[in-house]
């Protein structure tokens, strides 16, 4: 986290030219815009709310705004803009485009940021950022409870009826271990040769719970922080998942080993009652406000849109070192 009332000249005048381009892109008056930001940010921290002045834009580019009201423009990208916002806080350190002091083409700045773009759309895109990001083997599933119904019984295999019987082909002969040890030694110059198998992208969990068990996930190591878990059934849609009670998040920073879970840690079971065969599971660990923003804005049937997936992948994109995925692969039998 960076803090803005330590920020250096340089470091205004960076974070001047991203707002610069935030107002202009939606042609705000920067005024207006400021005396906006001043009144929500002050009245939602509850700090004296400063008055927006005609300077303030100029001050701001010069990187001589008060630093006050640099913390308040701050908090309010960061609070209504968090994935704009992880951008600037990543490039406060750096000089931004627009204060550059080398000049540029503009037919190669137009290159520049559509190659930047189209990086940006192939990166953030959520399907992608599991396959190469989810990390399998720290968590696992339990059953708690196996289903009481009984296993059901497999129908014999029909009969073959007589005339197939009689066409029916012997299998040939198994060689023995010394013929097979003969054509080996015949074949190069008999140095061993061993095939090493590529190693599995998408593991399964050795759990095979059956349809009705009760069950819960385990983690490898106690871990903390706010987490989200989802689902997904036979290659469809993700859906939000319980972790603490009906709630599809946990947002206390205790240490904790089983999910979902109830008020004092033990393990709140689930059960999958309806479908069979592969379920995905996805639990993201990352800034409350980012989940959140993804949770309240799913409908009551728990289906979350692509596009929500795909915005968070973006901010997940911008800022690497603030979240983590964790998966598991469980088939689920009858």
């Amino acid at each position: 986290m960076f803090f803005w009332q330590e920020a250096t000249k340089e470091q205004c005048q960076t974070f001047y030219g991203y707002v610069k381009s935030y107002v202009e892109n939606r042609a705000l008056n920067w005024q207006t815009f400021l005396d906006h930001i001043y009144a929500e940010t002050a009245g939602s921290t509850g700090t004296e709310r400063p008055q927006a002045t005609k300077s303030d834009r100029h001050s701001f580019s010069k990187g001589e705004l008060s630093r006050i009201k640099v913390n308040l423009i701050w908090q309010w990208f960061e609070r209504n803009e968090w994935g704009y916002a992880a951008r600037i806080e990543r490039a406060v350190d750096m000089p931004h485009p627009l204060l550059r002091t080398e000049v540029i083409p503009f037919r190669d700045m137009i290159r520049i940021e559509r190659e930047k773009k189209r990086a940006r759309r192939r990166e953030a895109n959520w399907e992608r950022l599991i396959d190469n990001k989810g990390q399998f083997g720290a968590v696992d599933i339990i059953v708690s409870k196996p289903s009481s119904q009984p296993i059901p019984e497999l129908a014999p295999p029909p009969e073959i009826p007589e005339f197939l019987k009689a066409e029916t082909k012997k299998p040939k002969q198994s060689l023995t271990p010394e013929q097979i040890r003969g054509i080996l030694d015949s074949v190069g110059d008999g140095e061993e040769q061993q095939s090493v198998a590529p190693p599995d992208r998408n593991p399964k969990s050795t759990v095979t719970p059956r349809r009705g068990d009760e069950f819960h996930f385990v983690f490898g190591e106690s871990t903390s922080g706010p987490v989200m878990a989802l689902q997904r059934v036979a290659r469809r849609n993700w859906e939000l998942l319980p972790v603490s009670g009906y709630d599809a998040y946990l947002d206390h920073s205790l240490p904790f080993s089983v999910l979902p879970h109830d008020e004092q840690g033990a393990p709140s079971p689930l059960v999958e009652s309806q479908s069979v065969g592969m379920h995905n599971f996805v639990f993201v660990f990352a800034p409350l406000e980012v989940l959140m923003n993804v949770i309240e804005e799913t409908n009551s049937s728990g289906i979350v849109e692509t596009s929500l997936l795909d915005r968070m992948a973006s901010w997940m994109h911008e800022a690497p070192d603030q979240w983590r995925l964790l998966r598991l692969n469980v088939i689920f039998t009858l």
